[in-house]
């Protein structure tokens, strides 16, 4: 807690999350939780953000970039079609074995429109439509209030579907001020994080060999 920079085990924050949910009797933790967050929360990653032209572009900024960010989980963008009517969606993807359950499946998703909000501007933003893959809960009640849409269990992703047109918005937050720092700091870091743990493992050897 006194290193905010420090690893933490993703499977022990997903488990964390459901415990919470059981010893306070709080269902809906997860949404409650989302509430109080958003881009922020993703630190240097987050500032990525700000130096794209466009929400769309943002969006796609931050998937490329969630890896420093976290190996636990993956995130996806469907820009779908303005002219046909399919909506656009964004995906939260848990790798498998990573132990995510409701509650972090709902803050991940929750998250994700917040970002939407904050990158847009739009203080009223509002989904289509939402999806998560986990059986639908005794009380539906809290997710579509939080949401503010129609909510649907036991689909094939966890994703928030949108109006495409949002996605050609300026972005709200722009700041390009620390922008040579920022990718810098990306280029540096993205192909640490992005190894396989034998290259990870043979890096260390060769740095720890000679003591």
């Amino acid at each position: 807690l006194t290193d905010p920079e420090a690893i933490i085990s993703y499977n022990a924050l997903c488990k964390l999350l459901e415990a919470c949910a059981n010893e306070w009797d709080c269902p809906d933790f997860g949404l409650r939780l989302a509430r109080l967050q958003n881009l922020n929360i993703l630190g240097p990653v987050g500032l990525i953000a700000r130096l794209s032209d466009t929400v769309g572009d943002a969006l796609k900024a931050l998937r490329d970039s969630m890896i420093i960010h976290s190996n636990g989980f993956t995130t996806s963008l469907d820009e779908g079609n303005i002219k046909t009517g399919v909506p656009a969606s964004t995906t939260y993807s848990p790798k498998p074995g990573s132990d995510a359950g409701r509650q972090m499946i709902e803050l991940a998703v929750g998250i994700s429109m917040n970002i939407l909000a904050m990158t847009s501007g739009m203080q009223t933003f509002k989904p289509v439509r939402v999806g998560f893959q986990h059986s639908e809960p005794l009380d539906t009640a809290p997710a579509k209030r939080f949401f503010g849409a129609p909510v649907r269990y036991n689909e094939l992703s966890n994703s928030l579907y949108f109006d495409p047109a949002i996605l050609r918005l300026p972005t709200a937050i722009r700041d390009t001020a620390y922008a040579p720092l920022i990718r810098a700091y990306f280029d540096q870091l993205k192909p640490q994080m992005e190894d396989d743990i034998v290259n990870v493992t043979r890096r260390l050897i060769e740095k720890t060999l000679a003591t």
